[in-house]
């Protein structure tokens, strides 16, 4: 196989780029890298990523990765049109090929070379008699070449149908990605916004241990190594969430389990879900640490409910004002609780915002000096966590200072950035003049979830934002 990157030709099997009839070796270092790039063409990887992807885990130094890219970007930038060697790299996240990537196969490839290849290649006259009484080394070696290829178009026309169907099962095989995670809900969940929140939950639980990608739709799924599904049911009066995790490289399932979802359950079945499917993907975390995030969540069993149906509730088209009422509900329940009270700050807030004719100044200032005081509270109290440092975020940027917002995030560890860190960063970023990393940041918060709320929120939260052809794509 054979990638094109303008007008220069990757070659990854032969470790070689070529361009102008100019070949290029690389050493196996830098082409396993451009490989994956190539095939990962402008998504950004983190260093951790490179060596999981590139070096297959093994134990490198960052100096390892620094000097593979600036060789790999250098050689790039010689011969290339890009003005930065077409590897681009984003601060604080990693780095990305920028480039549109083409695959040619061998037969084009080699056709394009025999058409701007000036060298003549020499010809034999083949009317030129032979001697017949003579047995020269090349009768021999021609006839040894004809018998040789007789049997391998023999060997060709029976196998024909065993490749075809090997490469097909190869192809498929070879094109899943292990970040990827297909969610199939079953119908009697699309409308449940607790069941739906409690999804969402685990599932962004799950990504602060391994950046996954969470895939719904779309043809990403069919390149999703790994699929879980949700279904429902009810025994006794006790409802249960069923999840079932399949690994479409082995081809195995690993997870197949009910958990009860009733009031005085849900905490703790979601610490048991989130240790089920971090077992099935491979990842050994203490319980101990899997305790610290459930307990962000109220202790009052009717608070978590009211928290996590607002949180599905903002996936059900015809629920939004049933959203607000629960999430009242508990930061009423639990005023205490730093998850509820940033919670709902950040739906009103978002709410005034995004909806029409409720871009109000007044309203807004109004929110703002209510939770204020709530905040002061957890400041008091050196309480910081993560949604609570969002949502104070989010104040400072409806108060005018972006600078105030970027210190709130930046106190949140890599692992924990949620859709809403990228969006606030990206917005951060715009009111500074810095369109570029606002253009990163309102991708990733895109790819991430690519919902009509999220795209509603990155276009309208604090001002317009023009991502027009951020959705085209």
């Amino acid at each position: 196989m054979t990638y094109k990157i303008d007008d220069l030709f990757f070659i990854p099997y032969d470790n070689k780029l070529t361009i102008n009839k100019t070949d290029i070796v690389i050493d196996n270092r830098l082409s396993n890298l451009l490989l994956f790039l190539c095939d990962n063409p402008n998504i950004i990887f983190s260093r951790d990523e490179l060596i999981d992807k590139v070096w297959h885990g093994s134990i490198v130094t960052d100096q390892v990765i620094t000097q593979s890219i600036f060789e790999l970007r250098k050689i790039l930038k010689q011969h290339g049109q890009h003005s930065d060697g077409y590897i681009i790299t984003v601060p604080k996240r990693g780095y990305k090929l920028d480039a549109t990537v083409a695959i040619v196969n061998a037969k084009s490839r080699a056709q394009q070379l025999h058409d701007d290849n000036d060298i003549k290649l020499y010809n034999p006259d083949l009317n030129y008699p032979l001697p017949k009484d003579k047995v020269t080394l090349n009768n021999i070696k021609h006839l040894l070449i004809s018998t040789a290829l007789i049997f391998a178009l023999v060997s060709i026309i029976y196998s024909h149908d065993y490749v075809s169907t090997s490469k097909i099962n190869e192809n498929y095989y070879l094109s899943l990605e292990p970040r990827y995670i297909h969610i199939v809900m079953q119908p009697e969940i699309k409308n449940n916004s607790l069941l739906i929140g409690v999804i969402e939950k685990t599932l962004e639980y799950l990504k602060y241990y391994k950046d996954f990608r969470i895939i719904y739709n779309g043809s990403y799924q069919k390149l999703s190594a790994n699929k879980i599904t949700f279904s429902s049911s009810n025994n006794n009066g006790i409802n249960y969430l069923h999840v079932e995790y399949i690994n479409n490289i082995s081809n195995k399932k690993t997870l197949d389990r009910k958990y009860p979802i009733s009031k005085g359950f849900i905490k703790d079945s979601i610490g048991k879900l989130l240790r089920d499917l971090l077992y099935s993907f491979n990842i050994d975390i203490r319980k101990s640490d899997i305790s610290k995030l459930t307990n962000e969540l109220p202790d009052k069993p009717s608070s978590v409910i009211n928290i996590l149906a607002s949180i599905g509730g903002l996936y059900v088209n015809d629920k939004h004002s049933e959203t607000l009422r629960v999430i009242n509900l508990a930061a009423q329940e639990s005023p205490k609780n730093p998850y509820a009270v940033a919670t709902s700050y950040i739906f009103h807030l978002s709410i005034l915002y995004t909806k029409e004719n409720m871009n109000n100044p007044v309203k807004i200032k109004e929110l703002n000096t209510t939770t204020a005081k709530k905040f002061e509270y957890f400041i008091e109290n050196k309480i910081n966590t993560p949604r609570l440092l969002e949502a104070m975020a989010m104040m400072a940027l409806s108060e005018g200072n972006p600078l105030n917002a970027k210190a709130f995030l930046n106190k949140i560890p890599y692992k924990r950035k949620t859709v809403l860190s990228y969006i606030l960063h990206a917005k951060i970023s715009e009111s500074i003049g810095n369109n570029a990393a606002a253009e990163e940041y309102y991708y990733q918060a895109i790819i991430e979830s690519p919902s009509p709320q999220v795209l509603t929120l990155t276009e309208s939260l604090f001002f317009n934002s023009n991502i027009s052809h951020i959705k085209k794509n």
